[in-house]
């Protein structure tokens, strides 16, 4: 086995997001414009005589048992892969929970990735995208983190030759949204998507002009279950003139600049405007 591996998981913003019916699985139509933004979990993989997971700092948002992510994409390719699922694993945790950045899908590619090196399995990407699919919607876009266009219930990719560059201020809420709970919400309350736009295809435009463009279908829902999110969306936007967005089913908001320097003073206006208990953080897309 090779020696101790570390790789770098990042989170994602949903520059788009429409939702549409609902498929006969459960799951929704969607079609959404994803980018990957360099905010990180850091994943490392020692050989080890037994499974083992430590998450870094300790919080009883993130599970260090079988219902964690990363366990879950280890056993997953140990079952097909035939090898004994043994490795001593350490997760540090960066991208907030609940917040729709991907953090969770991001570690589990991660982890598919780490260990298919680790393992000496030499696996192809395109070998690892079903058991990616089997482990939940975002995790496949992770193995190979690019501007795309995803549909179906996600497992459909397009990546995009071109998309917009830039830097996304991230407004991180104190609490998060469980995905299933905004989606009932959406599917009790809001019809099928009507948004037919797709402002990924003159994505060279400014951020300025291009911001206005973006949607999410979810924000009702979301804003519903969490009104406190709704209000620090309408007094952003209100006061400092600049749309705000939802990132997949929340709780992270956003705001994209062409530099970092708009960024970084969007950013600094907007802190007393959420106030303590909240943060900001700018970053970013990878492209």
């Amino acid at each position: 086995m090779n020696s101790v591996i570390q790789s770098k998981a990042p989170a994602k913003i949903n520059l788009t997001l429409a939702v549409r019916e609902r498929r006969p699985d459960g799951f929704h139509e969607i079609e959404s414009w994803i980018v990957p933004i360099a905010l990180y979990d850091t994943l490392s993989f020692a050989p080890s005589d037994a499974w083992m997971l430590e998450v870094i700092p300790p919080t009883p948002t993130v599970a260090v048992d079988e219902s964690n992510l990363v366990a879950r994409a280890a056993r997953a390719l140990a079952g097909v892969s035939g090898v004994p699922c043994r490795a001593r694993v350490t997760l540090q945790k960066q991208i907030p929970v609940g917040a729709g950045l991907g953090g969770g899908s991001s570690d589990a590619a991660a982890t598919l990735l780490g260990l298919n090196q680790l393992w000496n399995l030499h696996w192809p990407i395109e070998r690892l995208l079903p058991i990616a699919a089997s482990l939940g919607s975002d995790v496949p876009l992770f193995l190979d983190p690019c501007p795309v266009i995803v549909r179906g219930r996600g497992e459909v990719m397009e990546k995009l030759s071109k998309s917009w560059r830039g830097w996304v201020a991230i407004v991180i809420p104190s609490f998060g949204l469980a995905t299933a709970d905004v989606y009932r919400r959406h599917a009790e309350t809001v019809p099928a998507s009507v948004h037919r736009n797709q402002p990924w295809i003159a994505a060279s435009q400014d951020a300025s002009t291009l911001s206005h463009q973006l949607f999410n279908d979810l924000e009702s829902a979301a804003f519903a279950i969490e009104p406190r999110l709704g209000k620090i969306r309408d007094d952003l936007s209100n006061q400092l003139s600049r749309s705000v967005r939802m990132t997949g089913s929340g709780s992270c908001l956003f705001s994209i600049f062409d530099s970092p320097t708009e960024a970084e003073a969007w950013s600094g206006a907007a802190s007393p405007i959420i106030g303590p208990g909240y943060r900001v953080v700018v970053v970013p897309t990878l492209n």
